[in-house]
């Protein structure tokens, strides 16, 4: 079996997505951003999208976007308040 990686840059994930689809990469991919600040700009000074991507693996897709650590602390707070809530009322 063989396959092949794609991997790149971009300014910004539909101008990446837009690559992968250019050259018949399968929905296997991963997407990331550099958070250092102005080290890993484009000229204009917007942030790079990163790309690695694959053709030819085949199988089927497993999982999905990863959440931002925000979004989960978000999460689990808004749990946490809930879960007082649930506290308070049942102890009144």
């Amino acid at each position: 079996m063989s396959f092949t990686t794609f991997y790149g840059a971009g300014a910004d994930m539909a101008e990446v997505i837009a690559a992968l689809t250019a050259v018949g990469a399968e929905n296997v991919y991963s997407l990331g951003k550099c958070n250092v600040s102005g080290g890993c700009t484009i000229p204009g000074g917007a942030p790079n999208t990163f790309v690695f991507g694959f053709k030819g693996v085949g199988g089927t897709v497993v999982g999905g976007e990863v959440p931002e650590p925000a979004t989960l602390t978000l999460l689990g707070a808004g749990l946490a308040g809930i879960g007082a809530m649930l506290r308070r009322r049942k102890a009144a």
